[in-house]
């Protein structure tokens, strides 16, 4: 149970620093929301992979190892989320709705797959 709190506490952060930037990068930039949603994506995930390695999962081992497991978990997450972004949008729903259930559903697949083939 404690490693899914720090997982979640690690989350949080990733999260919302995805969320505003998205946020920020269309409100304030000028971005399209899909655009927006890749910068704030992409910003969180060195968050994430060091919040994860050294505080969630508590990890020794080498970065060669896990690193590459990572992007290819990232990346699906990635694929997730922008797709949530895009059919949102193109289904005429404000953009938001589509980074909130990307903030939902990418971390509890991201544990799971973390858990047992990432960092394990």
């Amino acid at each position: 149970m404690a490693k899914l709190t720090r997982f979640g506490g690690v989350g949080i952060i990733a999260t919302a620093l995805y969320v505003v930037v998205t946020w920020l990068m269309v409100e304030w930039v000028g971005l399209a929301p899909v655009e927006a949603s890749l910068s704030g994506f992409f910003l969180s995930v060195p968050v994430s992979y060091i919040g994860q390695k050294f505080f969630t999962f508590r990890s020794g081992s080498d970065h060669r190892e896990e690193l590459p497991k990572f992007f290819v978990t990232t990346s699906l997450a990635f694929c997730a989320s922008t797709f949530g972004v895009m059919a949102t949008v193109g289904l005429g729903f404000h953009y938001m709705v589509g980074v909130m259930a990307a903030a939902l559903l990418v971390p509890l697949l991201s544990f799971l797959v973390m858990n047992y083939w990432v960092f394990r």
